[in-house]
């Protein structure tokens, strides 16, 4: 019965965070929503692919604890790429 539950919330906060993800890509691209879907999912598809292939050959080469390590610096790296930048601009 855990199992079951466990498996249903996690497919439940999947669909919920899928659809943000998507709405996300469809205002960069409102005039191509076909193509705002389709490049999504061959972006999430090959971000998964090739994240795991770079995971595994990263621990095999410096070793797990130093694979965590550089995915440590990676997500530290994205969210501050992710901090809001100023918009105002100076005429020039």
């Amino acid at each position: 019965m855990a199992d079951y539950c466990r498996t249903d919330t996690a497919g439940l906060f999947r669909s919920g965070d899928f659809g943000g993800r998507i709405s996300y890509i469809q205002d960069l691209l409102p005039d191509l929503p076909g193509y705002a879907l389709t490049l999504y999912t061959n972006a999430s598809t090959l971000g998964r692919l090739f994240g795991s292939l770079a995971g595994g050959a990263a621990a095999l080469l410096l070793g797990y604890r130093h694979a965590y390590w550089g995915c440590l610096l990676l997500l530290i790296s994205a969210f501050v790429l992710m901090i809001p930048q100023s918009t105002s601009f100076s005429a020039g």
